[in-house]
């Protein structure tokens, strides 16, 4: 079902802020986008039940659910070939998104990429990139592009890992694993010091990352038990 599902938990003195992000392979796994019409329409109910505060959708996906069901969730983005963003305003900071189109020109892409990114950057305490390219081409851009984004949500082709830490922890490369049986929770403090917008990522001081596996443990949610037998 799910490729994966990012919660990014940001501590403020009043309580913890979520941000529930879901990202291209949520609904079909690459490869497996023949669903039927009934499958298409509970997982944009099951979706939009979970509430996401931003959902993106593979392109091809999306018109396979307007062309067999009801469409795709509520409130989520379709993508084309272009470079999208979002802003989220949470407490004094702002935490902005950067999704990658599918399919980049290569490295003028790369470099399109990184001059949007460096735009967006001077007005955001946080910035992150999705990505549906694939392990090699991610890696290739955070080579090419360092410090473009603060973290890299991953997806598409290749091994899923908990967390990588790339030129020199300045950027957090993250690739949740498949199947819909895990999601990460990646908790973050201290993005209103000036220290952590100009250095690195570290581990159990100003980030935690974690890997929860969706066993039966999980408390089921009445709504969405409601929508799936």
């Amino acid at each position: 079902m799910a490729r994966r599902a990012t919660i990014f938990q940001r501590e403020e003195e009043s309580g913890e802020r979520l941000l529930k992000i879901a990202g291209f392979f949520e609904m079909t796994r690459p490869g497996h986008k023949n669903a039927s019409p009934k499958d298409f329409n509970t997982l944009a109910r099951t979706f939009e039940a979970l509430d996401y505060d931003l959902g993106v959708l593979d392109g091809e996906v999306a018109r396979k659910m307007r062309e067999k069901a009801s469409g795709p969730p509520q409130g989520w983005m379709s993508l084309d070939n272009r470079i999208h963003s979002k802003v989220f305003p949470v407490g004094e900071v702002k935490i902005g998104f950067l999704i990658f189109p599918p399919r980049p020109k290569k490295e003028a892409g790369f470099s399109r990429i990184a001059e949007l990114a460096r735009k967006m950057g001077s007005n955001l305490s946080l910035l992150i990139g999705l990505s549906p390219w694939g392990i090699s081409k991610e890696k290739k851009f955070l080579q090419k592009m360092p410090e473009a984004v603060d973290i890299l949500l991953g997806s598409g082709p290749g091994p899923s890992f908990q967390e990588k830490y790339m030129d020199s922890a300045s950027t957090l490369w993250v690739r949740p694993y498949p199947e819909g049986k895990a999601l990460h929770r990646i908790r973050l403090t201290d993005l209103r010091s000036k220290e952590r917008q100009h250095g690195p990522w570290k581990p159990e001081d100003n980030c935690d990352v974690q890997n929860i596996l969706l066993q039966e443990s999980i408390p089921e949610k009445p709504s969405i038990k409601e929508i799936i037998p």
